[in-house]
């Protein structure tokens, strides 16, 4: 069964690789998915088990890395993630982006909007032809019961 396999050999981690593993681990905590935009030639798994490894070499480093007092901020260049500098702005100014739609006109939104308010929350719902059976069973079922325990007592 394994004669198939393309096993690669084992891939010993550089000073440099376990660096940026704890710089990664400050930043992103576990999420090892995450952590694979800072390598190239690593994955997931190879990353778990390095953080494994790590536990039980050097747990106080582990710990010291996954402090939120020592938490950094995440380095997004590092996921080629293109950001709107005008969400940036915003969220800075903790105001929402402006609203723009990608389909359908303003006139359309602006009427959904207002069908969408003009609810009664008080109105009673009035029954229709498939809950009228429905209302019916459940309360001639009330009114046995109420037979029941009135017999009852």
């Amino acid at each position: 069964y394994n004669s198939f396999v393309n096993r690669k050999g084992p891939q010993h981690w550089t000073v440099k690789e376990t660096g940026r593993f704890f710089e990664a681990l400050r930043q992103l905590g576990t999420d090892f998915c995450s952590m694979e935009a800072f390598f190239d030639n690593r994955s997931r798994k190879q990353l778990k088990r390095k953080y494994r490894t790590e536990l039980i070499r050097n747990p106080a480093l582990v710990e010291m890395a996954l402090d939120p007092r020592n938490k950094t901020k995440v380095d997004m260049s590092v996921f080629d993630v293109e950001v709107d500098p005008k969400a940036i702005e915003a969220a800075a100014q903790d105001e929402p982006p402006e609203y723009i739609p990608t389909d359908g006109g303003e006139e359309e939104l602006a009427s959904a909007a207002a069908a969408a308010t003009t609810i009664d929350h008080d109105a009673a719902p009035t029954p229709d032809e498939n809950t009228a059976p429905v209302i019916a069973a459940a309360v001639a079922t009330a009114a046995a019961i109420a037979a029941t325990n009135a017999t009852d007592a």
